[in-house]
């Protein structure tokens, strides 16, 4: 049987491990690889090279033919004539990060046997490791209890949890207080960043490897270490030692699991007896190659759901010409003249609209509505007010960003449009892990821009069209307007999302100066510009009415700026009040989420925040401390005063006078 794995991505070299030990163990099968080389722009690289590539014209085609069977990892769909070939899905990430839509079509779809298993109604496959390749074998390690034990821990992010998803973290942070704790009564490396090889000859030295204790599953990390003979520490969780028991068939694991909390105590405990890390190592190893062995599991696992495949053939079926019957309905002129109006409406809607980006690693926005209902989610401008703010008050809920927020942190969905921002930030868009919502005219040769058409990227993203009016639009299978500035579609996201409330940080309708436009700077030298600010005025205007009509409360946290049409608070006061509902199921009840008046109606007072005030004990020191924030404020006070002035006079001259403008003529 013919194998080919194909992925848009390495999946940390997953695919390639995995044909590896399908050409080493199962006699009649051989395998192949389609995708990526195996490595992060970080430097993290594994020693397998890919059989044929998508860059390279007519690899993919010809491996594509070749093969009996396709395995598409996280369910990438390769270019190409696939028609009619066996396919069988492998999961090995969260379900909102991977393509599902082949499972409709009869495509058999399986999960990994980690905490993925949790997120899925599907079968399982474990993750796999060779237990007799050189460097997972076991290392001679001292056990002298006159020196110190040596701990390991090589994380590969040092993100932490989110509202979003809560598993794309290894705890960094809490993993290096607890080795900090022990005040030098063990040795410690933290391994960051180093090619697989590098990885396991520093981890292999070590007597106790951390995998991670934060998100209550276990990973390739676990596996790599128990087949090394070390103590291994982890998190499982009961719902994850289930999913392991199914694998191995029993509910004993050789793994020391504990908490984020308890971590410091489970150290403390492991290394006053030095002695023991040996014995615990060895049963660690032993327990390997009685549950864990790669041949077992290949013929236990993977073989039927080869054959499963194989025996379905799959793949998208041809499509079917689809004729309309009947005529328009008998309807008056009215009617008539009001179905033109609104189709010649749509037909310019088209027209402006960017075309559709196509490709295996590109989904709809639409697919995201919904993905918030009812929890609290903070958006991110650029503005320098964001320098004012408490981030980590902010980063407890869901966070939506835009342009080059990725320079100062990781929300959970990162929208861009504009090729400029793009270009500059492209390295840290593809290391970027959460949801990536980029416009189509980033890669579309038919929509003129300043900055030049950027290539298709191998990472996976939503997409959506530029064009329509101005209104708030929640069907984002139709144009979307930009209304000549980011924040506008990133609005409208958090609307689609279904975010309740939504908060506003750093989108000010504000250029103070040149050198102090944006957070990071300078907004001048990277191409940005002044901002349309009475159209987006009006734009926002509008949201506000359409938000008090639909009962979605929207909240202006920045401490400064021209964005008027929403109440304003501060993040500390945003924080207190949904904080409980950033994370979990529940969503935030109605009663907090009342709108006491039409925030149109008048002009929303912005609260007061004792920390911006002048002259306060605890004022930031703000736009206005500075000089140039100074002359703008006189400037504005004295030409408001003079503007006063001037409408009275006339005001008097027409002869209304009186306290209620409406006076009588003499």
């Amino acid at each position: 049987m013919k194998v080919l794995h194909v992925s848009r991505t390495p999946v940390a070299g997953v695919p390639f491990i995995v044909r590896d030990l399908m050409n080493t163990y199962m006699d009649d099968v051989q395998a192949k690889t389609l995708g990526p080389e195996c490595r992060y722009r970080d430097g993290r690289r594994w020693p397998h090279e890919p059989d044929g590539s998508y860059r390279r014209k007519g690899e993919a085609d010809t491996l594509i033919q070749w093969a009996d069977v396709l395995v598409l990892h996280n369910g990438s769909l390769p270019p190409g004539h696939h028609q009619g070939k066996p396919m069988l899905c492998y999961y090995q990430s969260e379900p909102w990060n991977v393509n599902r839509s082949l499972e409709g079509l009869g495509v058999p779809a399986y999960t990994l046997a980690q905490y993925h298993a949790t997120l899925y109604d599907l079968p399982i496959i474990p993750n796999l490791v060779d237990l007799n390749r050189d460097e997972l074998r076991p290392r001679a390690r001292r056990h002298d209890p006159e020196k110190r034990v040596l701990i390991g821990y090589s994380p590969s992010t040092r993100k932490e949890k989110s509202a979003q998803n809560p598993w794309n973290t290894k705890g960094y942070g809490v993993t290096v207080a607890a080795l900090k704790s022990l005040n030098g009564f063990a040795d410690t490396h933290v391994i960051e960043n180093l090619p697989w090889r590098d990885c396991m000859q520093k981890r292999g030295d070590c007597h106790i490897v951390i995998d991670e204790v934060v998100t209550g599953s276990y990973h390739r990390c676990t596996l790599e270490a128990s087949s090394q003979g070390q103590v291994v520490i982890n998190g499982l969780s009961s719902a994850v030692r289930d999913v392991v028991s199914r694998v191995s068939g029993t509910r004993e694991v050789p793994w020391v699991v504990t908490s984020g909390a308890k971590l410091a105590g489970t150290l403390q405990s492991l290394i006053r007896e030095p002695a023991k890390l040996a014995e615990m190592g060895a049963r660690t190893r032993q327990w390997m190659k009685e549950y864990w062995d790669p041949k077992t599991l290949l013929e236990r696992f993977w073989l039927p759901a080869l054959q499963a495949a194989r025996s379905i053939s799959s793949g998208p079926p041809a499509k079917k010409h689809v004729t309309m019957r009947g005529g328009m309905p008998q309807v008056t002129r009215q009617h008539q003249a009001i179905h033109k109006k609104a189709v010649l409406r749509q037909r310019s809607n088209r027209r402006k609209a960017a075309p559709v980006v196509e490709g295996p690693n590109v989904h709809a926005a639409s697919e995201l509505k919904g993905r918030l209902k009812g929890k609290p989610c903070i958006i991110f401008g650029n503005s320098v007010s964001l320098n004012l703010m408490d981030m980590e008050k902010m980063r407890a809920f869901a966070t939506v960003g835009c342009n080059r927020i990725l320079r100062l942190f990781e929300p959970d969905y990162y929208i861009c449009v504009d090729r400029g921002p793009y270009s500059q930030d492209i390295e840290l868009i593809e290391n970027y892990n959460g949801a990536r919502v980029l416009s189509s005219t980033i890669y579309s040769d038919s929509v003129v821009k300043r900055v030049p058409l950027q290539p298709m990227p191998s990472f996976d993203f939503y997409t959506f069209r530029f064009g329509g009016s101005d209104s708030v639009q929640t069907d984002w299978s139709q144009p979307i307007s930009g209304a000549s500035n980011i924040s506008w579609p990133m609005f409208q996201l958090a609307v689609m999302l279904g975010a309740n409330p939504i908060g506003i940080a750093g989108i000010d309708f504000d250029w103070p100066s040149d050198k102090e436009s944006h957070f990071f700077g300078a907004g001048g030298k990277v191409g940005a510009f002044p901002v349309n600010t009475p159209r987006l005025q009006r734009v926002f205007q509008k949201a506000a009415r359409w938000c008090h009509k639909h009962r979605v409360k929207v909240f202006n946290l920045s401490p400064e700026g021209a964005l008027n049409a929403f109440e304003r608070t501060t993040e500390v006061e945003f924080h207190r009040r949904f904080e409980e509902y950033a994370v979990g199921a529940r969503v935030c009840p109605r009663e907090l989420l009342e709108l006491e008046s039409d925030p149109c109606a008048a002009a929303v007072q912005p609260v007061p925040d004792a920390r911006h005030q002048p002259g306060s004990a605890n004022a930031s020191p703000g736009r206005n401390a500075h000089p140039v924030g100074q002359r703008r404020a006189a400037r504005g006070a004295s030409a408001h005063s003079a503007r006063e002035a001037e409408a009275a006079a006339l005001r008097q001259a027409r002869g209304r006078v009186d306290g209620k403008g409406r006076g009588e003529r003499h």
